[in-house]
């Protein structure tokens, strides 16, 4: 940013305000929101003295000042979602902004907003920079939520008194990570770093504080963790730890400092399923390497490491040979190279090394997120109910009200459900699109088959784990017991995607949007056998589709 003038401009306006009042106690900005919220305090101020006749001690949000801000929020949130950079006089109109008063904050706001000439000698207008639009449009947008609990970025926006602020801000991110183009990706910083009670304190007048606890703070960190864990695309990744600063949240700088830390304590560290990639371990090496690194167990298993990241952990453990005793590097791929440099640190009595996994391995397992444990599922034809038709190669099952022709089988289910032949091990994943009531779930084979009782229902029983879904509705379920769950609205097809880590015990369920996967729910447990993808599809014309792994 500092080789864009527009941004040397405003951080010199910003710090030239601040210094003056440092001794009265201004503080620095940290953050690009305070930036921002310092610049526009600057050009208000200097619009009501320039223009409006006040005085330095005049209070600063006169019932104009905030009507014009207002508006010009609602103008940048407006066209910023259409996508639209330039303005016509129609448009100012729309949002209550006197074209008259617009030129006049063309000559004298112009840091603000200014006035050109366009095609045909039109007026249009524009602000200077899309970051000042965006700013704006993140004001309007939290303004609005605050004042009258309307959501903007709900696709049906209704008055709800039932809105959390927490939801507010997580279907922001949800908003901003669907973009295809990124376009909301400095929105969000911004809308993010104003639920910060310190920048709301500096907008005094202009925005009510809304009393946020460091409760909700945490909750918005934390899922804003959980998404950069769901390894969207590298740019969204990084604008993602932008919102994290924006949220004065370093917890992760602070754990990446722990490793090279004089007096690090931190024994054990996960960073399983993350894109890390030979870069992310080079820089994890330069801490691994300490001699005060008392680092023991290192779990980097689907992180796309190849044999050049192997090379600097190699590099990393004899520099400090001492205390890590185990390495999981299973499912990536360290090539002939990367095992001939690794293998022997286990067997040599000069490292404490003696748990390393690289199985398994192969260049598979070097797509990005789950999608590389993609497996392809066979439907067990002896368990389908009679009420459910396949087609497409048996992806496709119907719920129909006439009986199909399958034969007496022991393991048909007498209830409208299925098993697949896939005896799970590992760690597989799986896509299913779904219309109807369904549920989608793992099982054990032993599973009840015969009756129409609960004891034969997935989710209902002790021995199996599933994802009750509709058109709207979506109930995490397990023996007896269900939990609702949250799920934005979208048009995107119904599409859910499952991933089991038979190790670890876990069942997690997503939504599948285009570019990313929205997490629904995990179950952990410990499996004590085998376990097998189930579906039920309960009503007439329900219906499931088992993707094949050519569509992702």
């Amino acid at each position: 940013m500092c080789h864009i003038p527009i941004f040397c401009w405003i951080t010199a306006t910003v710090l030239e305000s601040v210094i003056k009042t440092k001794q009265a106690g201004g503080k620095l900005p940290k953050t690009l929101t305070e930036m921002y919220i310092h610049f526009l305090v600057v050009q208000t101020k200097l619009k009501n003295i320039k223009h409006d006749g006040g005085a330095e001690t005049d209070p600063l949000w006169s019932p104009k000042s905030k009507k014009m801000i207002e508006a010009l929020g609602k103008l940048a949130f407006e066209q910023l979602q259409k996508g639209n950079l330039i303005f016509y006089e129609s448009d100012l109109t729309e949002c209550g902004i006197n074209v008259r008063e617009a030129s006049v904050y063309s000559g004298v706001l112009t840091q603000i907003f200014k006035e050109e000439k366009g095609l045909y000698q039109d007026r249009v207008f524009c602000f200077i920079h899309l970051s000042i639009q965006e700013f704006l449009a993140a004001l309007h947008a939290h303004l609005t939520f605050t004042n009258s609990n309307v959501n903007l970025l709900e696709e049906e926006q209704t008055v709800s008194v039932h809105v959390s602020e927490s939801h507010f801000y997580q279907s922001a991110v949800n908003k901003a990570l669907q973009s295809p183009n990124g376009h909301l990706d400095l929105f969000l910083r911004f809308l993010l770093g104003l639920s910060m009670p310190s920048n709301q304190k500096l907008l005094q007048g202009l925005l009510t504080p809304t009393g946020s606890s460091s409760q909700t703070n945490q909750k918005i960190i934390q899922y804003t963790k959980n998404q950069i864990n769901q390894n969207p695309s590298p740019e969204k990744s990084i604008n993602l730890f932008h919102c994290l600063n924006e949220l004065n949240d370093d917890s992760i700088v602070k754990e990446i400092q722990l490793l090279s830390a004089t007096s690090s304590t931190l024994i054990e560290l996960d960073m399983s399923n993350n894109n890390l990639q030979d870069l992310g371990v080079k820089r994890l090496c330069a801490g691994l390497g300490s001699p005060q690194c008392a680092l023991q167990i290192l779990r980097l298993s689907g992180c796309q490491i190849t044999e050049e990241g192997c090379a600097s952990l190699a590099s990393a453990l004899k520099s400090n040979p001492s205390h890590l005793r185990e390495l999981d590097l299973s499912y990536n791929h360290p090539g002939d190279s990367g095992i001939k440099l690794l293998s022997p640190l286990r067997e040599d009595p000069c490292w404490r090394l003696d748990t390393l996994r690289m199985d398994p391995h192969g260049d598979q397992w070097m797509k990005t997120g789950l999608k590389k444990y993609f497996c392809g599922l066979t439907v067990d034809v002896n368990t389908v109910h009679r009420n459910l038709k396949l087609s497409d190669n048996n992806r496709k099952v119907v719920h129909m009200k006439e009986d199909q022709l399958y034969p007496d089988h022991p393991d048909r289910f007498d209830s409208p459900q299925l098993m697949c032949t896939n005896s799970l091990t590992g760690r597989s994943y799986w896509e299913v699109e779904h219309s109807g009531e369904v549920h989608i779930a793992v099982t054990y084979k032993e599973i009840k088959r015969k009756g129409n009782s609960d004891d034969n229902r997935f989710g209902r029983t002790d021995e199996s784990w599933s994802l009750y879904c509709d058109d709207t509705d979506y109930f995490a379920m397990h023996n007896y017991t269900s939990t609702a769950i949250s799920v934005p609205c979208s048009s995107a097809p119904h599409k859910v995607a499952v991933y089991v880590d038979c190790d670890a015990g876990t069942v997690s369920f997503y939504k599948v949007f285009p570019d990313m996967l929205y997490h629904l729910y995990t179950f952990n447990t410990t499996f004590t056998e085998a376990i097998y993808p189930g579906f039920r599809v309960r009503f007439l014309d329900s219906h499931i589709y088992i993707c094949p792994d050519s569509e992702n």
